[in-house]
């Protein structure tokens, strides 16, 4: 059995799991609070949204090839097109992020925070042999800080397929420590574009032997209500409008130990603007809220509900597509 203090020095990797059940890392650590009234989150003005071409706040890899030119063509004359295109080892995707943070501890110490944040997302395409099948990795690799806090780092791979009508599906998925492969899945995204298009879907995932045991649940939809203009520094993209929603459940199939989770429930709620022919969203709003169940005392057997809420805006500042 994995010991939740060995473990905590990995804290901002991401998710981290440990023991029979998990340990709260990501977003969910809570950063100090601003010298003062820790309650008073007003007076911390919000985060500036981007200015033309603004450069990432964290450290990321430059983009090979010019950012403004994709396919050769202007993203200002880049139209909404039908058909995903394929995507490619070497893809490369950054987005400027400004959002909230909200972290409601309950328990015998209770604990409450409410912080603006800035930071980055990167996505990137590399392709790798999972289960001896070739697979599309992605690499979600989001860092952000909270008003007053320390930076934090939050890492998820997840592996795809991408089939002859550019619909892709997953394969498994990585999340800290923690890897999942799907046993099955009816959600996809889809390869070619529609008014009015809509899709669900629910995939179940079982944890590798590498991790810890546990069951996870993702019941997704997407739906695209029409197409929007979407201006960045780079110019304006044509995209679909989506509206996606995922519930997804973590089970962990072990009895925890105290300061373990039992059960994780995630929701998820977002508007994304997606470019086919770029491969991905250029602007996305998005609300993530995380209810734990986690062990509160041993002897007798309680828990207790934490909960984390995180709400983010992305805009794309630099893409290299291949």
């Amino acid at each position: 059995m994995k010991s939740t203090r060995a473990l905590s020095l990995l804290a901002l990797a991401g998710w981290i799991l440990a023991g029979c059940g998990g340990s709260p890392s990501g977003f969910f650590d809570p950063a100090p609070l601003p010298d003062g009234d820790p309650g008073n989150v007003d007076r911390v003005a919000p985060a500036k949204l981007p200015e033309p071409n603004a450069a990432p706040l964290a450290a990321l890899p430059e983009a090979k090839d010019p950012p403004a030119t994709i396919k050769g063509r202007s993203p200002g004359r880049l139209q909404p097109t039908s058909d995903m295109r394929s995507l490619r080892p070497g893809d490369l995707y950054m987005y400027y992020v400004t959002g909230r943070l909200t972290v409601d501890i309950t328990g015998a110490t209770p604990f409450q925070s409410s912080r603006p944040i800035t930071g980055t997302m990167t996505r990137t395409v590399t392709q790798e042999i999972f289960n001896g099948l070739m697979t599309l990795k992605v690499t979600n690799r989001l860092v952000y800080k909270p008003a007053g806090g320390i930076p934090v780092t939050e890492i998820e791979e997840i592996y795809c397929d991408q089939d002859i009508d550019g619909n892709l599906r997953q394969v498994a998925r990585r999340s800290g420590a923690q890897l999942w492969n799907v046993e099955d899945t009816g959600f996809y995204i889809p390869g070619n574009w529609f008014p009015n298009q809509a899709t669900s879907g629910v995939t179940h995932l079982i944890n590798d032997a590498t991790s810890v045991n546990a069951l996870v649940t993702q019941s997704d939809t997407l739906s695209v209500s029409g197409t929007q203009d979407i201006a960045t520094g780079m110019g304006a993209y044509g995209t679909w409008k989506t509206e996606r929603s995922r519930n997804q459940k973590e089970e962990y199939t072990l009895t925890p130990l105290v300061g373990e989770i039992g059960l994780v429930v995630e929701d998820q709620s977002s508007t994304e603007n997606w470019s086919p022919i770029v491969g991905s969203y250029i602007f996305r709003s998005m609300n993530r809220t995380r209810s734990l169940a986690v062990v509160e005392t041993a002897s007798p057997f309680v828990n207790r509900t934490d909960t984390y809420t995180l709400t983010t805006t992305e805009i794309l500042t630099s893409t290299t597509v291949r």
